[in-house]
């Protein structure tokens, strides 16, 4: 198969819809709990989805918001797979930054 050196293959036993592109970007977990942050990586995303690796895997509901400041993109997405310290989720949509996030 042939992919180019950032992009990580859509095809295998891991069922993603598009092509994924590598990159290492900061990005910020936000959830309606008492207005919790938590910071995270950006390892990887396509238009459907995202690896992210985290420090502290107990806190990540199904669903939450994902905004990467560097991008000023937020959306709406759901825990599709956990493995190590990544989790794997599938955007649902883009949203609007909550006003309550001051980043």
């Amino acid at each position: 198969m042939n992919v180019a050196a950032n992009q990580v293959p859509a095809s295998g036993t891991d069922d993603r819809k598009s092509t994924r592109r590598r990159m290492l970007k900061g990005g910020k977990i936000l959830t309606g709990v008492q207005h919790a942050i938590v910071e995270c990586v950006v390892r990887d995303m396509s238009e459907t989805g995202a690896r992210l690796r985290l420090g502290d895997l107990s806190f990540t509901p199904a669903e939450f918001l994902l905004y990467i400041p560097v991008d000023q993109a937020c959306y709406r997405v759901r825990v599709r797979r956990r493995q190590g310290a990544d989790i794997g989720v599938e955007i649902i949509e883009r949203v609007e930054k909550p006003g309550w996030c001051r980043i």
